[in-house]
């Protein structure tokens, strides 16, 4: 934890940049003969895109995936300039400018390939892009008994360069659907014979994401794609893995007060104190992600103790029962995520008390929430939302 009096923020995420590289070289461990693509879509899934892409090439990554044109090209303003990919089918006015900062485009329809290549022809340089297969999670991309023609269409467009083809499992981290995941690797093998057979030499085939890397191995082909794996969390819990944590999550206590016995806590009147109880007011709410839904649901770390949140999740605050937590006073940090002392409380943990995923609970961190960077136990960089107004 880094000494929070040298912190002035209300609540902070640190993000420690060593623990973001050390899980990217554990995906290359486990795919040791692919090249390993960094997916760091949706802010790095809220852990800030460029400080995570920065260390991720100095560390080695050759390439990153996000999935829209803004976030492809904020990449490139801030100096990355690695291959990116695009992992969604982005509108098409995009394609000029995209292929003159050499992103490269998922295609999932003949239709799409050929507007995209008729608005990049001015661009220069030629469109790369990655054929889409969709084998079973039946959102973007060619059916898998059109893909081996619509690959040779996409190939002999003007200006087109074909580079990879990719389908994306669904089911990967669930033992039960490994008979799933199977006919969708099954299928999309059937595809890439066919198109090598035809003639057509892609370079990088693809579909293994952070289960398929981990749970299957057979799948890992010319590249794979880890994802929520880069941020801590791995999808198949049945799989001992290990992997570090770089997001903490903190905010300080804004007021410390007792209360009696019967009184309630926060709107709604949701919980009542059945003992003389002492309360803080954490300055972290549901405009900085932490979500309603968790509200008298999970725990905060307080001075190394866990101590249960009560009342209802408030929009800039939240509350804390710290009766059990001797010394607490107003000015002393809450853990949300993260470790304080022998304790730790994970993004898992925190999805598992509504029922969601560790992904919902990154990406939910707010724009307000100033990112702290560490390497080497050292503060090195910070994002701030005051900064971007």
């Amino acid at each position: 934890m880094i000494d929070p009096a040298k912190i002035s923020h209300r609540v902070w995420a640190e993000i420690d940049l060593d623990n973001l590289v050390f899980n990217f070289k554990q995906a290359q461990k486990a795919a040791p003969n692919s090249e390993t693509l960094a997916v760091i879509k949706a802010d790095a899934y809220g852990h800030g895109a460029v400080p995570a892409a920065k260390a991720l090439a100095a560390a080695g990554a050759k390439r990153f995936a996000v999935a829209t044109a803004e976030e492809a090209l904020q990449l490139r303003r801030h100096g990355v300039r690695e291959p990116i990919l695009l992992l969604g089918m982005v509108p098409t006015r995009w394609a000029p400018q995209l292929a003159g900062q050499d992103i490269t485009l998922a295609v999932g329809t003949l239709e799409y390939a050929e507007t995209c290549a008729e608005l990049a022809a001015g661009a220069g340089v030629p469109l790369k892009v990655h054929v889409k297969v969709d084998t079973g999670m039946r959102r973007i991309g060619f059916e898998p008994a059109e893909a081996v023609a619509s690959a040779l269409a996409v190939a002999a467009l003007p200006g087109v360069e074909v580079e990879g083809i990719f389908t994306h499992f669904c089911v990967a981290d669930d033992p039960a659907e490994d008979d799933f995941t199977a006919l969708q690797f099954e299928r999309f093998m059937k595809v890439c014979d066919g198109v090598k057979a035809a003639g057509l030499n892609i370079p990088l085939r693809h579909c293994a994401n952070s289960a398929g890397i981990i749970a299957h191995p057979e799948t890992h082909l010319d590249m794979v794609r880890p994802g929520i794996m880069l941020y801590g969390s791995n999808p198949c819990r049945h799989i001992d893995f290990e992997l570090r944590a770089p997001l903490s999550l903190r905010g300080r206590m804004a007021y410390v007060k007792p209360i009696g016995e019967g009184e309630s806590v926060g709107y709604g009147r949701t919980w009542y104190a059945g003992r003389p109880s002492v309360i803080a007011s954490i300055g972290i709410g549901y405009a900085d992600g932490l979500l309603r839904n968790l509200s008298n649901k999970i725990e905060m770390l307080a001075r190394g103790q866990r101590a249960k949140q009560v009342g209802r999740i408030c929009m800039d605050m939240t509350m804390l029962d710290v009766t059990d937590v001797p010394g607490v006073q107003t000015g002393d940090v809450a853990t949300l995520i993260g470790t304080d002392g022998a304790e730790t409380i994970t993004g898992d943990e925190m999805a598992d008390a509504i029922g969601t995923i560790s992904y919902e609970v990154f990406c939910a961190v707010g724009r307000r929430v100033p990112r702290l960077y560490l390497q080497n136990g050292e503060v090195t960089g910070e994002t701030c939302y005051v900064d971007l107004l």
